[in-house]
């Protein structure tokens, strides 16, 4: 489903120049948030892998954490590389723009929608884990006063989600295009 600002934006500008400008809206938007996610997974893997062993609540407790941070950290950074490759899209000009856009929207979403669910499946086990708390949250959590580092590794995932939804992408385009003066 094509949104009424989406659509706006194809009748008044090229079909090239409308497919470029929101294919770079959705990319940018999308890389950002699951940077964000990557960059976390990062210093988290970083900060498990230097803790001592005795800040954990068990030996059994260590490796087994240790084990899942990495494992999230590696299915994040997986995720993301191959989602890059799925985002760069070229334009059919033997179809009108908006359908290319449409068709890539939902080819785009139906590929990362489940990975992205099972990213963040590993991101809730991980902040279960008993040693998130003592090895985590106090080491990283001075450096956020205002908020925590559970809910800055979370939040992304929800912007991720409306990068996906349609209607919220469309409601995107609109505020991106008013802000621009565009159209």
């Amino acid at each position: 489903m094509v949104g009424k600002n989406t659509l706006a934006y194809f009748d008044q500008s090229s079909d090239d120049e409308a497919f470029r400008e929101i294919t770079s809206v959705f990319r940018h938007d999308f890389v950002q948030y699951a940077g964000m996610i990557q960059s976390w997974t990062h210093l988290i893997e970083a900060v498990v892998l230097a803790a001592p062993d005795q800040d954990f609540s068990s030996p059994h407790n260590a490796r087994v954490f240790r084990r899942q941070v990495a494992e999230l950290n590696q299915k994040t950074e997986q995720f993301l590389h191959q989602a890059r490759r799925h985002l760069h899209t070229e334009r059919d000009p033997d179809h009108p723009a908006v359908e290319n856009w449409q068709q890539f929207q939902a080819d785009f979403i139906a590929y990362a929608h489940p990975r992205i669910q099972f990213i963040e499946r590993l991101t809730q086990q991980v902040i279960a884990a008993p040693d998130f708390e003592t090895i985590v949250e106090r080491t990283l959590g001075a450096s956020v006063p205002d908020d925590t580092v559970k809910g800055l590794l979370l939040r992304p995932f929800s912007r991720l989600r409306e990068v996906l939804d349609t209607r919220t992408f469309d409601r995107r385009i609109g505020d991106v295009l008013r802000s621009s003066g565009s159209h």
